[in-house]
């Protein structure tokens, strides 16, 4: 009877052991894909007039994808 009980601790100690070693690597698996920020660039590469002027012209398709999405609510 104590084998069994030391049999299946070691089990599932092994088993505890095995998910923590696959979660350590899924969580430092790192992803090769560039991904795409919402934030501006800290380095910033042009003027201030171009910028503005490129956000002026983007203003009214990016005022029609959020009326979109809020008559689809």
């Amino acid at each position: 009877m104590k084998q069994n009980v030391k049999k299946c601790r070691w089990t599932l100690l092994l088993i505890l052991v095995a998910a923590f070693i696959v979660t350590l690597a899924t969580a430092f698996a790192q992803d090769t894909g560039k991904k795409t920020s919402s934030y501006a660039p800290v380095d910033i590469k042009e003027d201030f007039a171009t910028m503005m002027a490129r956000m002026k012209a983007a203003k009214p398709e990016v005022e029609k994808k959020h009326m979109d999405l809020l008559n689809e609510l």
